[in-house]
């Protein structure tokens, strides 16, 4: 569940750029060297904010990063969407909204990581780490080829709904399932300090 909810935020990280289309700056009244201003804004976002929030996951643990990332990259991406459905969308609305969702999408990597730090053993976290490489590529790979095709069958709204959507389905199981630490390390921790 954790995984699909990668795929989530690259879907949302790239909805973007996927929508980087003539068609799409004519409506904002963006130029191309104006909308990569917007890309730029957004990249930035991801680089400053992985440090910040960085801070942050290491007191919110990887399954409340993952959700309060995941929640507020659904909110910017449906925002995103609702623009462009009901033609109210204008550059800068777009720039800062592009900014909070690359902001908040830095809980994607950020809470997998610290999960991994609790689920597995030193030894066991390179094959951890191949997976989830895999799923990286699998992630960009969604985001181009089912974004790219919903944009030119539905428009440029539904890629940002498409991502918002992915986000909040792939949220549920994560709030459902996933926990901090496995059942046996709680287990002992409550032996060690008394508790069981």
């Amino acid at each position: 569940s954790a995984g699909v909810l990668v795929g989530g935020f690259y879907m949302a990280r790239y909805a973007i750029a996927v929508s980087n289309t003539e068609s799409t700056r004519n409506s904002i009244g963006a130029s191309e060297s104006s909308f990569g201003v917007l890309l730029m804004f957004g990249f930035w976002s991801y680089a400053i904010f992985q440090v910040i929030n960085g801070a942050f996951t290491d007191t919110l643990l990887g399954k409340k990063a993952l959700i309060v990332g995941g929640f507020g990259c659904a909110l910017s991406n449906g925002c995103v969407g609702l623009l462009f459905l009901t033609n109210s969308q204008s550059y800068f609305p777009l720039l800062i909204l592009n900014f909070c969702n690359m902001a908040l999408n830095t809980f994607g990597s950020l809470g997998f990581v610290k999960l991994q730090s609790e689920w597995y053993q030193k030894p066991e976290r390179g094959g951890f780490s191949g997976l989830f490489g895999v799923l990286i590529s699998m992630g960009y790979w969604m985001a181009l080829a089912y974004g790219g095709y919903v944009f030119q069958e539905y428009g440029v709204a539904y890629v940002f709904f498409l991502a918002a959507g992915m986000l909040l389905v792939s949220l549920l199981f994560v709030f459902l399932i996933v926990t901090d630490t496995p059942p046996l390390k709680l287990i002992n921790e409550e032996r060690e300090s008394g508790r069981g």
